[in-house]
């Protein structure tokens, strides 16, 4: 593979493990609730089965980007498996007893693990961010090019085309 296309690759890969965990994270999680009708309980279950799949397609994108990914983003990628990992490890056990218990019937009082689930979640974002940025970069240098500034973006240069 050229160095191109792994840095084509590992783009790819970055941006799809980033927009599996925003849209599932932030877009579906949340809207779900809004849903007219459906018991809580059954829209926990749904939430439960939606977080197990989310976790197994983004440890496999993972380890795509573990293979893939060079150098500082290789560790970047450990790092966000390293999080995935404490998410699932230490806080998950704790919320999904919370959730039987709340699909049992039991009234739950609030807990702050929903918050560093989801601080921990935006991290993840940001890393995999990182992770197709540097990725991008090396493509575009290894065709000749360099990254357009920001700048150049904003005033519709054709050099940022």
């Amino acid at each position: 593979m050229t160095a191109y296309r792994r840095s084509s690759a590992t783009a790819m890969v970055a941006v799809a493990a980033c927009t599996i965990l925003f849209a599932l994270s932030f877009l579906a999680t949340p809207v779900k609730f809004l849903a007219d009708g459906v018991p809580i309980e059954h829209l926990l279950a749904v939430g439960r089965v939606t977080f197990r799949a989310s976790a197994a397609s983004e440890a496999v994108l993972l380890v795509l980007l573990v293979i893939l990914a060079p150098g500082r983003s290789r560790i970047v990628a450990c790092s966000v498996a390293a999080l995935l990992a404490f998410q699932w490890l230490v806080l998950m056990p704790e919320l999904d007893a919370r959730t039987l218990a709340r699909m049992s019937g039991r009234v739950m009082p609030s807990s702050g693990l929903h918050g560093w689930w989801i601080a921990l979640d935006v991290l993840r974002i940001v890393l995999y961010a990182a992770i197709a940025r540097a990725a991008i970069a090396r493509a575009m240098m290894r065709v000749g090019k360099t990254p357009p500034a920001a700048n150049d973006l904003e005033r519709g240069s054709p050099t940022a085309i």
